[in-house]
């Protein structure tokens, strides 16, 4: 396929977006297609075109709902509406780094505007004592 018909399959289709993320932030990992990611897909693009506004998404560990909703949906938002604001949150540091890390290898493709621009946190902001309005 050329590459213009590739990046607009990737700005149309959320689960080609997703795989093609999986293959830039998991590089030599195997991705498996699997009918559970279609569905988690499917729910997030109706959350996102606005006909459902709840989403919970209860899953055993490895089942990339992290990969999905923390580093290919906000790339994904940005790609489309590289104005929006997105707030990622974790229940521990250590994987919220991981994430960090992982947004900042995502694919910025999805608009040209953003391509080639990281979509992690900027710097230290994401980090302990650097919030704003914070208390102390």
């Amino acid at each position: 396929m050329n590459n213009e018909i590739i990046n607009s399959l990737l700005r149309t289709d959320f689960k080609s977006f997703v795989t093609k993320v999986f293959g830039e932030v998991a590089p030599g990992s195997k991705y498996l297609n699997n009918w559970h990611i279609d569905v988690i897909c499917d729910a997030i693009m109706d959350m996102y075109e606005g006909s459902n506004n709840r989403l919970m998404i209860n899953m055993p560990p490895r089942y990339m709902k992290s990969l999905i909703c923390s580093i290919a949906l906000p790339a994904w938002i940005l790609g489309h509406n590289p104005k929006a604001q997105i707030l990622c949150v974790s229940y521990n540091d250590e994987l919220a780094d991981k994430e960090k890390k992982m947004r900042a290898e995502a694919p910025a493709h999805t608009n040209s505007s953003r391509r080639g621009r990281p979509l992690g946190g900027t710097g230290s902001s994401c980090l302990p004592g650097n919030w704003e309005g914070e208390a102390e």
